[in-house]
């Protein structure tokens, strides 16, 4: 059975009206299929919405594979054997930006 490492790189700049609070997977999980869904809970106190930015990929590739993502749960791709990282970067109309 193949085995998949995805570790949370999880850190918080800015103001924390919307800080991403992350769901799943847990910090350090061990992921057992190729695929594995995303997920983070944000809130912005003026409720005019939030857009994300999805930074993945292991530490030799690791990019922004989705920007202004509306939603708040996104799955990737996983290979065999590789660990993982992640950020999300909240973004409000205001400009202002917690990740």
């Amino acid at each position: 059975m193949d085995l998949f490492v995805l570790i949370i790189n999880w850190s918080l700049v800015g103001k924390p009206l919307f800080q991403p609070e992350l769901v799943s997977p847990q910090l350090n999980q061990i992921i057992s299929t190729d695929l594995v869904t995303l997920q983070w809970n944000a809130t912005d106190d003026e409720e005019i919405g939030l857009k994300f930015d999805i930074y993945f990929g292991s530490a030799q590739n690791f990019s922004l594979i989705a920007e202004d993502v509306n939603d708040n749960i996104y799955e990737v791709s996983l290979e065999s054997d590789v660990r993982y990282f992640w950020r999300i970067i909240s973004k409000d109309n205001d400009e202002g930006k917690t990740y």
